[in-house]
């Protein structure tokens, strides 16, 4: 349960930081709503081991409904790349 917690608040902040900073969508909405509701489910189900995370604070009241109040630091931005790049074979440009 560990690994799926941290894979899904790392996979919510990577494509969260494309979509609100890159405006590049490379997983439907539709999945990242799955994926929100997951963790969610997950976070009060198992705080303990969420609160293992860097990015406990910005989920611990989360809803799932929305990124727009995420907060990206440089290893998320990195990430981010990094996914565009193994995506798309490219590297992510700033006006995409």
């Amino acid at each position: 349960m560990n690994d799926l917690i941290i894979r899904r608040i790392n996979q919510i902040l990577v494509h969260s930081y494309l979509y609100e900073k890159c405006n590049v969508n490379i997983i439907d909405d539709s999945t990242w709503d799955k994926w929100a509701k997951e963790l969610v489910s997950l976070i009060h189900k198992y705080p303990d081991i969420a609160k293992k995370s860097p990015y406990y604070e910005q989920f611990k009241d989360w809803t799932g409904d929305t990124a727009s109040t995420f907060t990206f630091d440089d290893t998320i931005a990195s990430r981010a790349r990094l996914c565009y790049f193994c995506h798309f074979g490219r590297k992510l440009s700033e006006n995409n």
